[in-house]
């Protein structure tokens, strides 16, 4: 989470203005942040009409369409959340910050942010980052709409047309002297832009101060308190209520295009690599916490087989990674995840585990799954290989709370147990866990701790025999895949003679 002190203050303060201007409902320094200016903050929306373009929308939209075309995959709703209020956070975030938003003619700062942006997803998406680099897409994409609704772009081509070399080298040469008309009212007017302009303008924005050059244009509404300043009104498209509201469509429409020209050009300029691309907008996070002490000896190469089956099993298929977390646990070491973005290293650092240490049965499991959640993005799946209880029991009202945050599923492989005369009366200690009227008992040679965090996050567990660790891929994998429907869970073990469950109709 980024720390903004000084922005945080202009925040409280534009809120408080907002809440008693006389104008009405407060509008953003932009497109509507949210579909249909609806707000996910108390402040609310603004004037938007209901068929009005947001940066939501357009974002989607664009985000969705180059997915489908250019990578062959549907983009992750967890991906398109985190663009989309990036995107949407930069007019609270930067509502003051020109360049953020291509204002005031800054066009030169506006390319030079853009370009920050780029190196920032990129070395976030090096590092194995990913919510850090869509977080940086989405303040990225948030610029890159805005200058087709505060420039004169779109009123000097044809509808549709887009400028190429947003966040490139190119530039754009700021018109000089003069570039607006009176309106005769601060609520603005059409056609007071001055045509043709022999270079480039957007509109000034001022939420306190009233000042821009002389003849330049206001951005306008009811927020910017330049509109009243020669020449009065303002150039904005951001929704079909603004000063230029009957080319809001046309914004919009180049706003989508652009965005999707951005997107194309990640990998096109050499930014990212396509795998890259594809990971950052779509795909899940696939994590496993393994236990890495001697214990694990007899049977760590066929969970380390294992797990690589697995990784290898989602390659190529809409539920390919995004980012791949490995957690390790020992004892009484828990280092910190391993976190990337490519499959090879991933597969890699598995294969280089051993194990070796520890000493008593209980393991510091908790600890390690926690390291694991910590790490990862919103949504996917962790695995959990071990064979001991856990020692740091009282923390898994911890872990079953920040993996229910983040929807990540956790499975247990489970391939042994410690002592469980005491296991039941343990269970108290993280009674949060436990469902209104569970009998405090373990079952199966499995700690309670384990079935109560599957059972809290949509995971499974499977107590294991040792010899069965290098038979458990297909099961693991395919009981954690999305589309994925569990009808029937049965707690058995497995006996000399075969056992039969019926499953009950669904069908109507």
């Amino acid at each position: 989470m980024k720390t903004k002190k000084a922005a945080v203050g202009v925040l409280l303060f534009a809120m408080l203005l907002a809440a008693i201007s006389p104008f009405g409902t407060p509008r953003a320094d932009a497109f509507e942040p949210w579909k249909s200016g609806q707000s996910q903050f108390r402040l609310g929306g603004g004037t938007a009409g209901p068929l009005d373009a947001s940066h939501a929308s357009i974002t989607e939209q664009a985000i969705t369409n180059f997915a489908l075309h250019n990578l062959s995959c549907d983009p992750s709703e967890t991906a398109l959340r985190e663009i989309v209020r990036a995107n949407g956070m930069t007019d609270f975030w930067d509502a003051l910050s020109p360049k953020a938003h291509f204002d005031a003619e800054s066009f030169a700062a506006g390319q030079e942010r853009l370009r920050s942006k780029l190196e920032n997803i990129r070395n976030s998406m090096n590092a194995g980052r990913v919510p850090a680099a869509r977080e940086a897409l989405g303040e990225a994409l948030h610029a890159i709409q805005d200058f087709y609704s505060h420039s004169n772009w779109v009123e000097t081509h044809l509808a549709g047309e887009i400028y190429a070399d947003l966040g490139r080298r190119g530039a754009l040469d700021i018109a000089p002297g003069a570039t607006c008309s009176d309106c005769g009212s601060s609520s603005g007017c059409e056609g007071n832009l001055l045509m043709p302009s022999p270079g480039w303008t957007s509109g000034y924005f001022a939420l306190v101060l009233s000042y821009k050059p002389a003849g330049k244009c206001s951005h306008g509404g009811s927020l910017d308190r330049t509109a009243g300043s020669l020449p009065k009104g303002g150039i904005n498209k951001d929704s079909s209520n603004s000063p230029h509201g009957s080319k809001h469509n046309a914004a919009a429409d180049s706003a989508r295009r652009a965005t999707e020209m951005f997107l194309s050009n990640l990998e096109g300029d050499g930014w990212l690599t396509h795998d890259q691309v594809k990971r950052l907008l779509c795909g899940p996070t696939l994590a496993f916490c393994i236990d890495t002490t001697a214990g694990m000896g007899d049977i760590i190469e066929a969970v380390k087989t294992a797990a690589i089956a697995i990784v290898d099993a989602r390659l190529g298929t809409d539920e390919e990674p995004s980012q791949y977390v490995l957690a390790l646990f020992n004892d009484p070491d828990v280092p910190d995840a391993i976190v990337t973005t490519d499959a090879n290293e991933f597969k890699n650092a598995i294969r280089n585990l051993s194990a070796n240490g520890g000493g008593d049965c209980p393991e510091m499991a908790v600890s390690g799954i926690i390291k694991g959640l910590s790490a990862a993005s919103t949504s996917g799946d962790l695995f959990v290989f071990t064979d001991a209880d856990a020692k740091d029991a009282s923390l898994a009202p911890i872990a079953a709370d920040l993996a229910t945050q983040k929807q990540i599923k956790v499975f247990f492989s489970i391939f042994g147990s410690c002592d469980y005369d005491a296991a039941s009366k343990r269970l108290d200690a993280f009674s949060p866990l436990r469902k209104h009227g569970q009998e405090q008992v373990a079952s199966h040679g499995v700690d309670p701790v384990y079935r109560q965090m599957a059972e809290a996050t949509g995971g499974q567990v499977f107590s294991l025999d040792p010899s069965e660790a290098g038979q458990i891929t297909t099961l693991l994998d395919d009981v954690s895949r999305t589309r994925a429907v569990n009808l029937l869970s049965i707690e058995d073990t497995l006996g000399p003679t075969a056992s039969t469950y019926s499953v009950q109709s669904m069908a109507r």
